[in-house]
């Protein structure tokens, strides 16, 4: 005899057999039948994926995994099964099941823009709410099945559900539902009328609200050419293409540092464009056979997905340039903006076989590794010997000197190398922004704020989104005390290149600076998030967790990222943290370790002047501040905002080094 129990809302009728034991267990010989709301997630080609990466696929299965059955259960559903990378979940009330397959999409995209493009996935998930019977612990009927066959009609990323949960679910205000074609699903009789379901999620009109089609993004080129060697040429055209597109007056591009993260990435434009907050799209292919060339290009709205303009060009390699420069005013057509008048410096006649040189040390130069920067020297050389006139080239070899210096790679005639390059090049074309970027941080390191200035605005004249620019220039206004600017300029860096950790790791310190804690700790996470081995900013969020005395979670993330370090920096910073804690034995202790293995006076004059300062040693202080200022291991931004100052700011000395900083 069944029992039949009602409950008031949404929730399902349940169908009882009489018979069952007292612990509420079914019999092998018999079945319970109720009224249930299923749901069937399927991660999104997950066996092609399986055959070009099984690993990989293991990982994203378990990542999966650790999102999903949390949030089921956590919604109250029961997980029934998983099969393969499925699952099938059931839930006793309608509205929780969509609302959980709703907060498991806002997961994973949460979860995918945090995480480079090859660790994300998507599901597709189908809900359907009907008679489901039960048996051996596993779940039969109508419900089950088209509930899996609602699933694959859904978006990557998408809800698909039946009429009958619609009419249960269609009155709250929190879900948007859009009816799609009638469908015929297998092994159903009738047409079944489907509804995709949308979250009226205000993280989701934020997310569009910052998507403008004025922010562009060009992603990476596809490489169609017979020979994978020229690899290097679909990349440099992706870099000349960001350089021109930005050459037009009233759009953002986005740095190649983000957008090379989307390189044979499979994801779909509209999550690109939520992730960089752009509107519009660039993408396509290059393909070179012998001196031919083909590009191919489409321009597309990542809200919707539609496109916007397509063009194929073929020509000669001697065509590139105008290749390059008809694109540009194709995009600024296509989105109703103007070009700037001054005619790209691409277009002058540069020797070809010179040109390819320098997109190759292009490549190499983007690596910023030692090895990187040295092969890329000597490409960006090889480039000016084919082409003395090639100013581009001489920019390169600029570049290769500045980043060399911060690698160590070169002592300081490095710097007078990288003045030479940079006036050379400023010589044959002085329109080219890297190179008055570059001759900006020289200007800077000098004290030269005034014309190191003057160079910055000239930069960000001719290139409205180049990030290092406005990365440098935020380090020069902080040197001035000009915080406020310097945030301002930061803000734009970490835009312009925003899923690069470097120009937000810059952003969260202009945050220390102006002691707004919260505000950099979320910078500092947010990066962590993509790149977790990122050790500058893992030591930056130990030094904020510090300042906001969170001990254990400063020291955890002091540990981690001093791996991998010397002797000599692992111990001066530990002493820099136990000092701060009023350990000053242990600091000591470990100070006295890291003076052993110094290797250079400098290098333990940078040491001993934070020291000095967090352990409140003033005397100490103030004897060596005036050499490490000169030496810049004591920046004037350290100078005026650097907390570990504090305990030697009331000191009289102190606003005596303020009036020897440069104006």
């Amino acid at each position: 005899m069944i029992r039949i129990i009602e409950e008031s809302g949404l929730s399902a009728n349940y169908f009882t057999i009489e018979g069952a034991s007292d612990s509420g267990q079914l019999s092998d010989n018999l079945e319970a039948r109720r009224l249930a709301a299923v749901m069937f997630t399927d991660m999104t080609g997950y066996t092609a994926l399986t055959q070009r990466d099984e690993s990989l696929a293991l990982s994203l299965l378990e990542k999966q995994n650790g999102i999903v059955l949390p949030l089921i259960r956590a919604f109250g559903g029961t997980p029934v099964k998983t099969i393969g990378d499925a699952h099938l979940a059931e839930f006793d009330n309608t509205l929780a099941a969509v609302r959980c397959a709703l907060e498991i999409q806002r997961k994973l995209r949460e979860y995918n823009s945090a995480t480079s493009p090859d660790q994300n996935f998507t599901l597709r998930i189908g809900v359907h709410v009907g008679d489901v019977i039960h048996k051996d612990n596993d779940v039969f009927g109508d419900a089950v099945n088209i509930a899996a066959r609602l699933q694959p009609i859904a978006d990557p990323g998408g809800i698909c559900v039946s009429q009958q949960v619609y009419d249960q679910i269609q009155n709250k205000a929190e879900f948007k539902l859009e009816r799609l074609p009638a469908h015929q699903l297998k092994n159903v009789s009738t047409r079944m009328n489907i509804y995709k379901v949308l979250a009226m999620d205000s993280a989701k009109i934020v997310a569009e609200s910052n998507m403008p089609k004025e922010r562009v993004a060009v992603l990476p080129l596809s490489n169609f050419s017979p020979s994978q060697q020229d690899e290097y040429l679909a990349d440099g055209m992706t870099e000349e293409l960001i350089t021109a597109i930005s050459a037009v007056q009233g759009l953002r591009v986005i740095a190649r540092t983000s957008v090379m993260r989307f390189k044979n990435a499979g994801v779909d434009v509209a999550e690109i464009g939520r992730t960089l907050g752009v509107g519009t799209i660039l993408e396509g292919s290059f393909r070179k056979a012998g001196e031919r060339i083909r590009v191919t290009v489409q321009l597309i709205d990542a809200k919707t997905e539609e496109h916007i303009w397509a063009s194929n060009y073929d020509g000669d390699m001697q065509d590139i340039f105008s290749i390059q420069t008809d694109i540009a005013n194709k995009v600024a057509q296509a989105l109703k903006v103007k070009l700037l008048e001054k005619v790209p410096p691409s277009q002058k006649p540069v020797n070809i076989e010179a040109y390819e040189l320098y997109l190759k040390g292009r490549s190499y130069w983007n690596r910023r590794t030692v090895e990187g920067v040295t092969q890329a020297l000597k490409l960006f050389r090889l480039a000016v010997e084919k082409d003395p006139q090639f100013a581009k080239a001489y920019s390169g070899i600029a570049d290769c000197y500045m980043v060399g210096l911060m690698l160590d790679l070169f002592e300081k005639e490095g710097q007078n190398e990288a003045e030479a390059a940079i006036r050379k090049a400023l010589e044959l074309d002085e329109a080219i922004a890297e190179a008055h970027a570059s001759r900006g941080l020289l200007l800077t390191n000098k004290f030269q704020y005034a014309e190191a200035g003057e160079e910055f605005r000239r930069a960000l004249a001719l290139n409205q989104s180049y990030a290092s620019a406005h990365h440098w220039y935020a380090m020069a206004l902080a040197d001035m005390g000009r915080l406020d600017e310097a945030i301002a300029q930061a803000t734009l860096a970490s835009q312009s290149d925003p899923l690069s950790a470097p120009p937000s790791n810059v952003l969260g310190t202009m945050y220390i600076w102006a002691r707004d804690y919260d505000k950099a700790l979320e910078i500092f996470s947010d990066i962590l998030k993509r790149e977790p081995d990122f050790h500058p900013t893992r030591r930056n969020r130990s030094m904020v967790y510090l300042l906001k005395g969170m001990e254990a979670e400063s020291m955890k993330d002091l540990e981690r990222g001093l791996e991998g370090t010397d002797d000599f920096h692992r111990n001066s910073d530990f002493a820099l943290h136990m000092a701060w804690l009023g350990r000053n034995e242990e600091a000591l202790k470990y100070f006295e370790q890291a003076e052993k293995f110094a290797r250079s006076e400098k290098l333990l004059l940078g040491a001993r002047i934070d020291f000095y300062a967090v352990s409140g040693d003033a005397d100490a202080f103030f004897r060596l501040a005036g050499q490490a200022m000169e030496l810049r291991y004591l920046t004037p931004q350290e100078l005026r905002y650097g907390p570990w100052l504090d305990k030697v700011r009331g000191d009289p000395r102190y606003l005596d080094l303020l009036k020897r900083l440069p104006a």
